[in-house]
């Protein structure tokens, strides 16, 4: 018999994807935010240009988020979505598919020689 997931609130599942990923949930004030009690917290951009959606934040039930995700980039008549994490995305591939396009670079500007 399958188990009832256990509800978090919002502020739960913040905490705990800053605690997974060592860094702070700040979306955008453009970003779209969803939620659900059982699953967790997605976050997306809309990518009119490239027809993808831009999902930044995500924790929680990875396979629920795949799955809405997918859902919404056919409801827009997307053809893609974008992932975005903070860990190696090799695990993420192996298990939903998927190839990686682009890296970033993060670099810090030490203002006192600007």
């Amino acid at each position: 018999m399958k188990t009832k997931p256990k509800t978090r609130t919002p502020t739960e599942w913040i905490d705990e994807y800053e605690r997974r990923t060592g860094g702070k949930f700040q979306p955008d004030p453009a970003e779209f935010i969803l939620f659900s009690p059982q699953h967790g917290i997605a976050t997306f951009f809309r990518d009119e240009r490239e027809k993808c959606l831009e999902c930044h934040y995500m924790v929680g039930d990875g396979k629920f988020w795949s799955g809405e995700i997918k859902k919404i980039v056919r409801a827009l008549g997307y053809d893609k979505a974008r992932f975005f994490t903070r860990r190696n995305p090799k695990a993420w591939i192996r298990k939903y598919g998927g190839h990686i396009r682009g890296w970033y670079m993060e670099v810090s500007v030490d203002e006192s020689k600007i």
